[in-house]
């Protein structure tokens, strides 16, 4: 019993920790400073809740099918791919391109929460 109990206090600060996002809305205002106007911020942010919304279930299965180590491994180097891709991008393409894959990214991180817990 008493390790379940550990557990669910390192999945508590594991929750805590990992949803404390200073820089959440940042690119918003990079974006804009960019040049990006704010109906196709809107645009970016819906593309972004569209591949979320198509991309849950199939990411908790691929932590349960590659195992977790690896799709947190994968989530990671997904946000690494989508803040370069954020950073490189110079058309509402590339911008929605880095979306997707930040959308991805967090999912394959909250899939394989869910899939531990």
């Amino acid at each position: 019993m008493f390790e379940i109990e550990e557990q669910l206090r390192t999945l508590l600060r594991l929750e805590f920790w990992g949803n404390i996002r200073l820089a959440g809305g940042v690119w918003v205002l990079l974006l804009v400073g960019r040049g990006f106007s704010l109906f196709q911020v809107g645009v970016a942010e819906a593309f972004f809740h569209v591949v979320s919304f198509c991309c849950e279930v199939p990411s908790g299965m691929l932590a349960d099918v590659l195992g977790r180590r690896r799709t947190l491994i994968a989530s990671q180097t997904m946000f690494a791919c989508s803040a370069a891709a954020m950073m490189l991008s110079q058309s509402m393409a590339g911008v929605c391109l880095a979306m997707a894959l930040n959308a991805m990214a967090y999912n394959l991180a909250s899939g394989t929460r869910e899939a531990i817990t």
